[in-house]
């Protein structure tokens, strides 16, 4: 039994990475519940460091992915959610006060200390760019000191304390975006912060509560999200990624970067960097992988480690940012196509030593394909999880909600809700 005035029309999310794009469109069921009907995934060109550098190759990254998931699903997509990072993404926490003069709190007035926070959040920002506010999060309300609380509508006090999380990025990145899909006659529904999307593809309902980082090792990008009580409570993007390794590696031993891409995976290891006494054996399989004599008495892995190293030290450092020091996570998830390199647990594990370092895959997908089940899908992971909540609450869905919560699995999917609003 459908639920009344539900758009259960299928849903497609896109991730427009720096190095590969990835596609899912599903169905969603009036309980809830979803089904996976197609995929794709396809090398990007024409993006760097998540801009459009090359507007009609990017296009054609789009024209590609999308289409290899119609083709499973056997539809049109016209609409879909679109996954955005790059390294001019802004998060700035913004906290306001209002006296109440003895009047219930209304939301109205939440409405307009919303409004308040993104103004004084763009106050904040370089002048010289137009901004578009991504996301306008309220991390809670405080009355008169109160714990805080997500929902003050109806309450009495002297002080309303509201803190809000803004996250924002140039104008410009959102139209040229816009225009990609354009051109493919894709509408973008909205737009989605990718670490955000990352976070929700791979996090539990314990760490979303009780607090986790996610790091999402892209190709050009590494991204870090922070959750903490269901929110999303700091973002950051560092301007580096597996494209750097690749490059470097390229570069050392005069390869182009398809073969040292091939290399860093098959022959890169960094837990050799952890032992005591690293072996300086010769790559043979890599000469004759490549057949190239240079490799013989190489050693590829001192390369990968130096790299890898700096990426990870960029991100100790922001973890210890104040905006990431406020919450005090204690658990660090790696994912992202980066996260698969040989060893990077246990290095991660070494550099990170006062936390819990743990590899993390999409968790919403039970049933489906091993390749959608990698690392590398955990952003569109995420923004189906995304996805699914926006067209609930657009639905009003109070009493489909508990229906969702009832229902069974199905052979491909599960109902999302269930792990977006608890139950």
């Amino acid at each position: 039994m459908g639920f009344f005035g539900a758009d259960t029309s299928p849903i497609t999310v896109i991730d427009l990475g720096s190095h590969q794009t990835r596609a899912l469109i599903a169905s969603l069921y009036s309980d809830g519940g979803t089904e996976l009907l197609g995929f794709g995934q396809r090398k990007t060109v024409g993006v760097s460091e998540g801009l459009i550098i090359d507007p009609r190759w990017a296009e054609q990254s789009v024209s590609d992915v999308v289409a290899s998931a119609e083709n499973l699903a056997n539809l049109k997509v016209t609409k879909a959610y679109v996954a955005l990072s790059n390294k001019m993404i802004r998060s700035v926490t913004v906290t306001l006060e209002q006296a109440l003069r003895g009047e219930v709190i209304s939301a109205g007035l939440c409405a307009e200390l919303r409004r308040a926070a993104e103004e004084q959040a763009a106050a904040r920002l370089a002048d010289t760019v137009q901004w578009a506010h991504l996301h306008i999060i309220p991390l809670g309300y405080s009355v008169d000191g109160s714990e805080p609380t997500d929902h003050p509508d109806g309450l009495y006090g002297s002080t309303l304390r509201a803190q809000f999380h803004v996250v924002s990025v140039p104008m410009m990145t959102v139209n040229n975006l816009r225009q990609c899909f354009a051109l493919n006659g894709i509408e973008v529904e909205r737009f989605i912060l990718a670490p955000y999307a990352a976070a929700l593809g791979t996090l539990d309902r314990a760490g979303q509560q009780y607090g986790a980082t996610v790091v999402d090792l892209g190709g050009d990008t590494t991204s870090l999200a922070a959750f903490g009580r269901f929110k999303l409570m700091q973002t950051a993007v560092l301007p580096f990624g597996g494209n750097d390794v690749t490059r470097d590696i390229a570069t050392h031993f005069g390869f182009n970067e398809e073969r040292a891409e091939k290399l860093k995976v098959t022959e890169g290891n960094l837990a050799a960097s952890l032992t005591p006494s690293p072996s300086h054996r010769a790559i043979d399989h890599a000469a004759t992988l490549f057949n190239a004599k240079a490799f013989e008495h190489a050693d590829l892995n001192p390369i990968v480690e130096a790299r890898v190293r700096e990426i990870l030290l960029a991100v100790q450092e922001t973890l210890a940012s104040p905006g990431f020091q406020r919450n005090g996570a204690h658990t660090l998830l790696l994912t992202g196509a980066g996260s698969q390199l040989k060893g990077l647990l246990a290095y991660a594990e070494h550099m990170f030593h006062d936390k819990r370092v743990r590899l993390a895959v999409p968790s919403g997908l039970p049933g489906a394909p091993e390749v959608v089940m990698g690392a590398g899908f955990a952003t569109v992971s995420g923004l189906l999880d995304y996805a699914v909540k926006c067209r609930l609450q657009q639905m009003g869905a109070s009493g489909l909600l508990d229906r969702a919560r009832r229902a069974p699995q199905r052979l491909v999917g599960v109902p999302l809700v269930q792990r977006l609003f608890g139950g």
